[in-house]
Formats: C-alpha cells, sequence, structure tokens
C-alpha cells in the first residue's frame, strides 16, 4: 500500500469517527433536554440548593441561561412533536435547529419541517423559519435580509410607548425572538 492510500484510508476513518462522535453528541443534547426539562417542572433543583433551573445549569454545566432555557422549552415539546423527537434521538437533528423548528412546527406540519432542517444550515433554517407562520409548512420562501431589520414607525405617543414597552419585554425575554417576530412581520407584509 502507497502512502497516499494509506493516508486516504486514515483520513476515512477519522471522518468515520468524528462522525459517529457528533451524532453521540446530538444524541446527547436531546438527552439533556429531556432531562433538564423534569428538573424545572419537578423543581427539582429547589432540593439541590438553587434557586432556578438556569443557576443549576451554570453551576453544574457551565451551561449559559439562554441555551439552558431553549433546551428545557425543547425537552417539554419532545413529547408530543414524535418527529423532532426521533430526529433528534437519531442525532440527525441538533438542537439549535430543534429550538427554531418550535416557532413554526404543528402536528400537521412536523415532519415536512423536520425534512427541511436536515437539508438547510441553521442559518438557513432561521431564515426560513422566520419567512413562516406558525403551523405553515416550508416553502421556498425565505427572508432576504442578513443583518437586523430596520423598521420606522410614525404613531402617536402613547402608541409609541406602547411599542418600546412591548419590544422591550421581548429582548427582555429573548433577544433573538425579537428578530424573528420583526423578520416574519416583514415577511408577511404586516
Amino acid at each position: 500500500m502507497d502512502t497516499v492510500t494509506a493516508n486516504l484510508d486514515l483520513a476515512r476513518d477519522l471522518d468515520v469517527r468524528i462522525l459517529e462522535a457528533h451524532a453521540r453528541l446530538r444524541r446527547a443534547e436531546r438527552d439533556l433536554a429531556l432531562l433538564l426539562a423534569e428538573m424545572q417542572d419537578g423543581w427539582r433543583y429547589l432540593d439541590l440548593g438553587y434557586a432556578n433551573v438556569c443557576d443549576y445549569a451554570l453551576a453544574r454545566l457551565d451551561l449559559e441561561p439562554r441555551k439552558t432555557r431553549a433546551l428545557v422549552r425543547i425537552g417539554r415539546a419532545l413529547p408530543g412533536l414524535p418527529c423532532i423527537d426521533q430526529a433528534m434521538a437519531s442525532g440527525a437533528l441538533c438542537w439549535t435547529k430543534a429550538r427554531e423548528l418550535l416557532s413554526v412546527v404543528t402536528p400537521e406540519t412536523e415532519a415536512a419541517w423536520v425534512e427541511e432542517a436536515s437539508r438547510l444550515t441553521s442559518r438557513a433554517l432561521e431564515l426560513k423559519v422566520a419567512a413562516h407562520a406558525p403551523g405553515e409548512p416550508p416553502s421556498g420562501d425565505t427572508v432576504k435580509e442578513s443583518g437586523p431589520v430596520h423598521l420606522v414607525f410614525t404613531m402617536e405617543p402613547v402608541e409609541a410607548e406602547q411599542v418600546r414597552n412591548t419590544l422591550a419585554a421581548i429582548r427582555a425575554k429573548n433577544r433573538t425572538e425579537c428578530h424573528v417576530v420583526i423578520a416574519r412581520r416583514q415577511a408577511h407584509g404586516r
């Protein structure tokens, strides 16, 4: 066997091992989502001396609160979404794509969205989800913007204050969701 063939065989073997490790990581993310949801819903973090599940996950797992909240949301949703659950259990779907899908899937559209997610990068899926209302099946529509979307409104001061308060509340909950809401409204001409 020549050196080129030997190097190619080593590279292919390493590639297989990397892909297997990556699938195990994705399966572990699903398990972690389910377990964190159980910890949250059963308030078990209190028994361990933590004020909330995010404090627990930060101290014990070094997980940022944003990721913890997303994993809990996924873990809570998985029992009602068998296609997403199966895709995560098999290692075919990562938690970030599952997070995106939760804002648009229904039991009727779940399989189509999981199939779509398997073909797209996380960023492309994010843009596609932003272009669809909850319950809509995936289509060719995507949001064309690649950065922040700037909106200009003209309204009475009382209404402007209500809009500011609403946007501040959305940003406080999750900055990413604010961008999705704005992009979705733009995509639908609202």
